[in-house]
């Protein structure tokens, strides 16, 4: 999908704001438009709404790419995504409510736009020889979407009785544990030398 750019960012910053529950006269009004002309410009609600979620993607990408840049290598990368995208879902939350019903069941990660990125990461890492060659680039990428979405996704940014959230240390310890398991023994000896809470924002405790 093209994204429209004209107003987009205005948009955007309105969705981070207020949340998907505008009302159509409320978008047009925010924009300084007519409601004919918003539907001119976008043709539908829904439209204007994947309009949106393509540029928070683009946005999403170009930053990470600017992050990427500075990776020693493809664990540092993963890292980096990783946190951007634990980022993301608290501070971006609105336009994972509107793909939420893409994150409920692995099946329905397989055209995911974060899955194709940790793909192409892990691809690299295999190249590189830091993540194991038998590991499935493809169904690795959509298990870490997958749990990642469920670790850091509470609904309206906090937890609940039916939505527990685990502590720093145990979200750090479970980050480990999905990035530990794609790694062969140089990347294990790499990833001894990453100081992980440089990336993720969380500092375990000595305990």
């Amino acid at each position: 999908m093209r994204v429209k750019i004209k107003g987009i960012e205005q948009l955007y910053q309105l969705y981070l704001k207020e949340g998907e529950k505008l009302t159509t006269e409320q978008i047009a009004a925010h924009c300084e438009i007519t409601k004919k002309t918003l539907f001119n410009r976008y043709q539908s609600r829904q439209n204007l709404e994947d309009q949106l979620i393509e540029y928070w993607k683009h946005c999403f990408y170009s930053t990470l790419k600017k992050k990427v840049e500075n990776a020693n290598n493809q664990i540092e990368a993963l890292l980096y995504f990783i946190d951007q995208f634990k980022k993301s879902v608290v501070e971006e939350q609105v336009f994972f409510r509107l793909e939420e019903k893409d994150y409920l069941k692995p099946a329905l990660l397989h055209g995911n736009f974060f899955v194709h990125v940790v793909e192409y990461l892990i691809q690299k890492g295999i190249q590189e020889k830091l993540f194991k060659a038998e590991v499935d680039p493809k169904t690795y990428s959509i298990c870490i979407i997958f749990n990642l979405f469920h670790l850091f996704y509470y609904p309206d940014k906090r937890e609940t009785l039916s939505y527990p959230q685990l502590n720093r240390d145990q979200t750090l310890r479970y980050v480990i544990t999905l990035v530990q398991i794609l790694l062969t023994p140089e990347g294990e000896k790499s990833f001894e030398m990453i100081s992980i809470d440089q990336f993720m924002g969380i500092i375990i405790s000595n305990e």
